[in-house]
């Protein structure tokens, strides 16, 4: 990683702070499928939609990513929020089912532009030194920007005011660009000749495969996030379905969602802290240990159903003691010239985590039932993530 002052890295964090909090408010996004429903969209249409989202953004993560490190990760980015903006525009236009088409293909492309491209001009100008420390506060901030959103939204969907709730998030994607008119321009990218050998072209891609192929640790880190994504995804997706088939109202679910958010931001602050004093290496193992034994119990026959959202919000909290350090660890291991490529594919592995779950849900929820599905995916996430964690642990600290 290149050297950075601290006068870069006092100028960056706010403005990344800041885009962070902007990119992530979205009032829509949590009661989406209600809103195109009471706009008269049928479930099997807005399943469609959202299915060509995901499509989109899959297939192009990684190229999106390779442009942005070639061509520059602040002009990719700029057309992401334009892309965004446009689907908001275009989600509020949208009557029939080509115009959500429409709307879906461009957040695809929004989102896949937005990946990383910031995220890799903002590791170019910090300090290694403080990457735990600014971690938490970037998941704080997140955390703050996704509950104030999700406040904001459940308001406007009681009232109905599906438009209002639109041009709110319209005006923040038109304050997130004029943030990022702010960014330094990047290391590697417009135009700069500082790009490695092979990068340039289609050349770009077989540099980037021999980049991940070169680093054994990159590649047990994204195969983390796959078989993270491959349960949790499927677990936070079907959290209120479990509570419900329990007899729990629906309450409970708003109460421990809202429960997580704010305890969340109080633990993540203090990782810097407690990292310190125990050691980065055991405080991640301990989280991985103490959360999958919390998950565990959560699935397990018999359990009280008053306990299920009391096992829920302490296995999320619990996670952030360690994600902070992980992800520390991954934002040292990218290589070069492929920030934004790398931080493109680990979008990429948590959908295919959650295009698996899907897959197995689909194959196996008629014989086994959900408990079953729940089950088989949390032993291939613990299994899988569990030897990557003894990996990760063997080889701490050899990442920068």
């Amino acid at each position: 990683m290149t050297d950075v002052t601290r006068t870069a890295t006092r100028r960056i964090v706010p403005l990344y702070m800041l885009f962070v909090f902007l990119s992530n408010f979205t009032t829509v996004m949590c009661f989406l499928t209600l809103f195109l429903s009471e706009a008269g969209f049928s479930v099997g249409t807005i399943s469609l939609g959202i299915l060509v989202y995901h499509g989109c953004k899959f297939v192009l993560e990684v190229p999106s990513g390779l442009i942005s490190d070639r061509f520059g990760h602040k002009a990719v980015g700029m057309l992401g929020i334009v892309l965004m903006a446009g689907y908001y525009v275009a989600l509020l236009l949208a009557r029939d089912f080509p115009g959500l088409v429409l709307a879906f293909v461009l957040q695809g492309f929004g989102v896949s532009c937005l990946s990383g491209s910031f995220e890799a001009i903002y590791l170019a100008n910090v300090e290694p030194s403080r990457l735990v420390r600014l971690n938490s506060f970037e998941q704080a901030t997140f955390f703050a920007s996704y509950g104030l959103s999700a406040l904001l939204g459940g308001l406007l969907a009681q009232a109905g005011a599906f438009d209002v709730s639109l041009a709110v998030d319209l005006a923040a994607a038109c304050l997130t660009m004029l943030v990022c008119v702010w960014f330094p321009r990047d290391a590697y990218g417009d135009g700069a000749a500082g790009l490695p050998a092979g990068a340039r072209g289609w050349g770009g891609t077989r540099g980037f495969l021999r980049a991940l192929a070169g680093s054994p640790l990159l590649c047990r880190l994204l195969l983390m996030d796959l078989s993270q994504a491959l349960f949790y995804v499927g677990f936070e997706d079907f959290y209120s379905l479990v509570l419900d088939s329990d007899g729990l109202p629906a309450t409970w679910t708003g109460i421990s969602f809202a429960a997580e958010l704010a305890l969340s931001v109080a633990v993540i602050l203090l990782v810097p802290w407690l990292s310190s004093r125990t050691g980065e290496r055991r405080l991640f193992v301990v989280s991985f240990v103490v959360r999958a034994a919390l998950t565990l119990l959560f699935l397990l026959p018999g359990m009280r159903a008053w306990a299920l959202p009391l096992l829920y919000v302490s296995q999320s909290v619990v996670y952030c003691l360690g994600s902070p350090l992980r992800r520390k660890v991954f934002q040292r291991c990218l290589p070069e010239g492929y920030r934004a490529a790398t931080l493109s594919a680990q979008s990429q592995a948590i959908s295919l985590g959650a295009i698996v779950f899907s897959a197995l849900s689909g194959l196996l929820s008629a014989r086994i039932g959900l408990w079953g599905v729940l089950l088989v995916a949390f032993v291939a996430y613990a299994v899988v993530y569990g030897r990557c964690t003894a990996y990760l642990c063997s080889h701490w600290g050899d990442e920068g």
